[in-house]
């Protein structure tokens, strides 16, 4: 068998999301736990690294989706239904709980609401936040790309590569907050040019694998910032090669794996709804200070630690086939 193969990343695309979500999940619930042995806290933390798992298929589905079909109005018409109604929805249901039902501050909640607190504060679902002015201009991005398809992809990630570390050594405070969103930007334009080899069906996932094990041994082995720092993205991608190319191996000798991947590829359909619902629901949880009462149940923190993900996954599918039943059918 020629393991070298290219393996078919989209077969196992939702697949991928699902355990990034699981991933990013684990990160974000993980700052409960206590009393549990550092090598399993620090695998938990490496699950953030599915935000950048995130950008870099939305990358590779941008590429594909715009080299199939240059059609500006029906991109933003997806971009629309697929991210930012779930959105809004799911965002006014919380932040209009807590600015307008209880503090009465509609100025704050319009603040929140429309992830300018990312911008000035810090705080809500950066990701949301950087996805805004990303899906409004990577049409016209692709448009310039696509001329030099190589040279450009080079160019582009040279400069945010350069500009961030300078940022970093310049004014850590800005570095800091603008870490996640350089970091991103580097996976979509990764993603955007390996979705040409996706969609020529050339690429070569086993190799991709290797370099992941190698980043990932790099990573646990060392306590080098600048090491964590770079490894928590490169490293999840070529954990997204791994994936599919396990997968794709497993499922040749057992069925029942099949089953495994559909379950992981199901919750992969909500795979923006659970991230959204989890920040939210860690939020009313400090919010009304649920969080003190279910330490005070289990000191350990797994207790919160399960419950709020299971909470969030089971409401973010609950709020999406809403959704979609009330609203995105009929747009």
């Amino acid at each position: 068998m020629n393991y070298f193969i290219n393996v078919p990343i989209s077969k196992y695309r939702n697949t991928i999301y699902g355990i990034a979500t699981l991933g990013i999940i684990a990160t974000h619930n993980s700052q409960y736990l206590s009393d549990i042995p550092y090598w399993i806290i620090k695998i938990l933390k490496f699950g953030g690294s599915g935000v950048f798992i995130f950008a870099f298929l939305s990358g590779m589905g941008l590429f594909i989706t715009l080299n199939k079909e240059y059609n500006i109005r029906k991109y933003y018409y997806h971009r629309l239904k697929r991210v930012f109604i779930p959105y809004l929805i799911i965002s006014f249901l919380w932040y209009g709980y807590k600015y307008i039902l209880i503090e009465h501050n509609i100025p704050y909640f319009f603040y929140e609401w429309s992830t300018l607190s990312f911008w000035g504060n810090h705080q809500g679902a950066w990701y949301v936040a950087m996805l805004i002015p990303v899906y409004i201009i990577w049409p016209f991005f692709y448009q310039w790309i696509i001329k030099d398809f190589t040279r450009r992809t080079i160019l582009s990630l040279a400069i945010i590569i350069i500009l961030s570390e300078l940022l970093f050594y310049t004014n850590q405070d800005i570095a800091k907050h603008l870490s996640q969103i350089t970091q991103s930007l580097m996976y979509f334009i990764l993603g955007n040019y390996i979705g040409k080899n996706v969609k020529d069906n050339t690429l070569k996932s086993l190799y991709w694998f290797i370099g992941g094990i190698i980043i990932i041994f790099a990573r646990f082995l060392t306590n080098n910032d600048t090491i964590e720092r770079l490894s928590t993205g490169i490293g999840g991608i070529c954990i997204t090669f791994a994936i599919a190319w396990i997968f794709q191996k497993i499922n040749y000798k057992f069925i029942f794996f099949n089953q495994i991947t559909n379950l992981f590829s199901s919750l992969g359909k909500y795979s923006l709804e659970s991230y959204l619902t989890n920040i939210f629901i860690l939020q009313a949880v400090k919010y009304f200070s649920f969080d003190k009462m279910l330490i005070s149940l289990d000191s350990s923190g797994i207790l919160i630690f399960i419950l709020v993900a299971v909470v969030g996954i089971l409401t973010a599918i609950g709020l999406s086939k809403l959704i979609d039943f009330t609203i995105l059918k009929h747009i």
